[in-house]
């Protein structure tokens, strides 16, 4: 089966989107492969740079492995084909990664956590005595280039700069890229000069959930504190804090997992100088009920739009159009998918998952999606004309609040 034009759509020049997302839509599954592991997976590229052709790729992650694939596309089918594979080090586990740039599938960034034993100073049989030793933990990012066979090119944080905590995510923009961790310190990394202009903050207490950026601010979730931050992407300084805990109407919640900022392929390249809290993001939660919820929130004067109770266990990931019109993706420990109209926030589309929860999701404009289960299996989905089985009556999905 071909690639479905429709799913995750650029807009038209008219303005007007290209998915109908009003339409009986369903999910359907056009390829799939047999990985065995599975955290994390991203796709590159975004958008292509006229003029020029791109391979689509598409990169799997797991603690112990990474594997990149090619997607292979015919009249008649579309198949993955391995092009890289690469064990982590002894000691070394891989946590977040990310494509170089959204434009093109070149480079590929991951962290890579070191724990490394150490023995304790003031020990004097150390390797007697296993209270003598203590982890010594660090964390780089790591940059193969598979123009060049895979070849490492580069590894931030080599110096003494470095992450001391697991890399949890990471976000790239045409010339930074960010990284934060399990403690909250958060990085900006310069990509012409990583060495010069690197720019550190603690940005949320007890973690960072998750990571947006354009050109000129980072967005921001603490997975435990359950703030919602967003910062100036070129020092860090803050331009606006919410705190989703203390808001009311929004019920208990345990944890802020992941954000979203709808991005526009124009203002991609557009020329932005002023960073400024404004428009909207898109925020997933965990309530105290064990719920996943979804929230669309405005910046600058801070409301929430929108919160919808989107599966019945915690969602395992979002990802948005990720151009204006949408839609919204989740997937939860519920085993489900759903595809959500991105202004009226009502599922539109769902599927149960046969081959486990989907744990991490990516998006390739115009066509399908991707994703990978945690029985490690790699999924391309697209929207098809067809019953999406958005029944309201579903215990799964139900709108908490609107507000306009």
């Amino acid at each position: 089966m071909g690639a479905v034009q429709g799913c995750c759509a650029l807009r038209s020049k008219e303005g007007k989107p290209a998915l109908d997302q009003g339409a009986s839509r369903k999910v359907a599954t056009v390829a799939s492969a047999s990985v065995g592991f599975g955290d994390h997976v991203v796709f590159a590229p975004l958008w292509a740079t006229p003029g020029a052709e791109q391979k689509k790729r598409i990169a799997v992650i797991g603690s112990e492995q990474l594997r990149v694939y090619e997607v292979v596309e015919s009249a008649e089918s579309v198949s993955f084909e391995l092009c890289f594979h690469q064990f982590a080090d002894p000691g070394e586990s891989f946590t977040a990664c990310s494509f170089w740039s959204s434009s093109e599938s070149t480079k590929l960034v991951a962290a890579v956590f070191k724990a490394v034993p150490i023995a304790s100073s003031g020990k004097a049989k150390a390797d007697e005595d296993p209270l003598a030793w203590q982890l010594q933990k660090s964390a780089v990012l790591r940059v193969w280039d598979f123009e060049q066979d895979g070849k490492i090119v580069r590894e931030l944080g080599s110096s003494s700069k470095r992450h001391q905590q697991q890399v949890s995510c990471i976000a790239v923009n045409p010339t930074k890229v960010v990284s934060a961790d399990d403690q909250g310190e958060c990085f900006v990394w310069n990509k012409a000069d990583p060495a010069q202009g690197l720019v550190t903050k603690l940005i949320h207490s007890g973690g960072v959930g998750g990571i947006d950026c354009d050109r000129v601010c980072l967005y921001s979730v603490g997975a435990l504190d359950r703030t919602i931050g967003v910062w100036d992407i070129r020092n860090l300084n803050a331009l606006q804090t919410i705190d989703v805990a203390a808001t009311p109407g929004l019920g208990k919640l345990r944890a802020l997992l992941s954000v979203c900022r709808p991005a526009s392929r124009w203002a991609a390249v557009a020329s932005q100088k002023t960073p400024a809290a404004q428009g909207f993001i898109f925020v997933s939660a965990w309530s105290e009920q064990g719920e996943g919820l979804l929230m669309e929130w405005t910046l600058g004067n801070p409301k929430c739009r929108s919160l919808v109770r989107a599966h019945a266990a915690k969602i395992n990931c979002m990802a948005y159009g990720p151009y204006d019109n949408g839609p919204i993706l989740s997937t939860g420990a519920d085993g489900h998918i759903r595809v959500w109209h991105h202004a009226a926030m009502k599922c539109i589309s769902q599927a149960q998952e046969k081959s486990g929860s989907v744990k991490s999701l990516c998006v390739e404009p115009q066509v399908r999606f991707y994703g990978v289960t945690d029985g490690g299996v790699l999924k391309a989905y697209s929207l098809v004309q067809g019953d999406g089985h958005t029944d309201s009556s579903d215990a799964g999905s139900s709108i908490l609040l609107t507000v306009r």
